[in-house]
């Protein structure tokens, strides 16, 4: 049985185009649609290398790598663990660190979820 464009891309088996996403249409289908085209509420970039920050600052159309970083909070051995948060055309924009990072804690993406609830003015949960 061939599974949904949704459920590929969960499960790793299909790569969205890099300047584009998956959204859902009022009739419940899914496709691709450019960023500032879907205008989405919040898109969420894992990884803080300087190659990774050049290539999604194309895809969003501003300069993440330009954004300070602000800490999140302090991690194993004094780490200061930190993110990026951009507005930018009605989207937030964030650079956090990928989730197999060594020395992420739990609070680090409780802070960073908070933050963007904060942003987005969503209030615990679905808006």
């Amino acid at each position: 049985m061939p599974r949904g464009l949704a459920e590929q891309l969960l499960l790793g088996q299909h790569q969205a185009p890099s300047s584009q996403v998956l959204s859902r249409t009022r009739s419940g289908t899914t496709r691709f649609q450019p960023v500032r085209q879907a205008r989405p509420a919040c898109v969420v970039f894992y990884s803080t290398s300087r190659d990774d920050l050049e290539a999604w600052s194309q895809i969003a159309g501003c300069a993440l790598a330009d954004v300070e970083p602000e800490l999140m909070v302090m991690g194993n051995q004094d780490q200061r663990l930190t993110a990026r948060f951009l507005p930018y055309g009605g989207t937030l924009f964030v650079n956090s660190y990928h989730t197999g990072y060594r020395g992420l804690t739990k609070q680090y993406f409780r802070a960073v979820g908070n933050r963007i609830r904060a942003c987005v003015g969503l209030r615990g949960g679905r808006p």
